[in-house]
């Protein structure tokens, strides 16, 4: 039973690094897709009876264009995902003993200095989605008090092949690097390695349960993550014209203007260590590859 994790989303590119990471240890990914989401309960259920975790990272990406029919396609597809996975588990004779899904770190405050515990959420749309996905995800305990839920709340993930970084490292090489207004706004980000071993770590932690942020050991910003990009271009790197950021993103501006400061305080008390801890770090790595 051990042997086996379920990976819904395993299409995205953290499902797919997960899995490799699972194969390097002898585990074996059981994909999830976008069909089997869609599937009576019962079918779903027979995939998902007996696997030891299951692990949600579905939904559409933040990080791409927004429209109106995009945000709906953000909200919807992380709420169908969640509640056809309990509807599911809910039906399995041996359902799985984890429930881990991946939601946003940027939900919190724009004021504060958030932690794990802190509960003291903003007013925008990442907020009112990433607390829809965690009323959603804690009808496990309701529903399945047997079911160990873990609710990890990501910072971007910095990966080569998509999100973020391949736009900012385009960018960069014309002399910008995503810098918007003052570059004070502080983004939670975490690199896909780290993302994957924490995930993996807190699956297997019978001791780890609730809510875990997870991203950079310390709070940075986006002018720092220009910098990064400046120094190894060997340019400053200028503010992006908001027409720019409107044509790149659409109102999916608000993200890179949004200011959230968030630390992973319970990941780190459970002694994990990053292996790219900083901006440099991130960047150093993605740039090489």
């Amino acid at each position: 039973m051990l042997d086996k994790v379920a990976i819904c989303g395993i299409e995205t590119e953290l499902g797919k690094a997960y899995a490799r990471l699972l194969g390097s240890v002898g585990m074996t990914a059981v994909p999830i897709t976008d069909g089997d989401l869609k599937q009576p309960a019962p079918a779903l259920a027979e995939k998902l009876n007996g696997v030891y975790a299951l692990c949600n990272m579905s939904g559409a990406p933040y990080e791409a264009r927004w429209k109106d029919r995009y945000e709906y396609d953000i909200f919807s597809s992380r709420m169908m995902s969640i509640r056809s996975l309990v509807a599911a588990m809910s039906i399995c004779p041996t359902p799985p003993k984890v429930f881990l899904t991946v939601s946003n770190a940027m939900l919190y405050d724009p004021y504060e200095v958030h932690d794990d515990y802190s509960q003291t959420y903003g007013d925008t749309f990442m907020s009112e989605v990433g607390l829809m996905e965690t009323n959603e995800a804690m009808s496990v305990c309701r529903r399945l008090g047997e079911v160990r839920l873990v609710i990890v709340r990501s910072g971007f993930v910095m990966c080569q092949a998509e999100g973020a970084f391949p736009l900012l490292k385009r960018l960069s090489r014309i002399g910008f690097a995503g810098l918007v207004g003052d570059g004070y706004q502080c983004i939670p980000m975490v690199h896909i390695a780290d993302i994957a071993r924490a995930i993996f770590n807190l699956s297997t932690d019978i001791e780890c349960r609730g809510i875990y942020n997870l991203t950079l050991p310390n709070i940075t910003s986006l002018g720092e993550l220009s910098e990064a990009f400046g120094r190894r271009q060997g340019r400053t790197q200028r503010p992006l014209p908001r027409f720019l950021v409107k044509a790149l993103v659409g109102r999916a501006e608000a993200l890179i203007e949004q200011n959230t400061k968030v630390l992973p305080k319970r990941l780190i008390a459970n002694g994990f260590e990053f292996e790219f801890p900083t901006i440099d770090s991130i960047v150093d790595d993605l740039l090489k590859r």
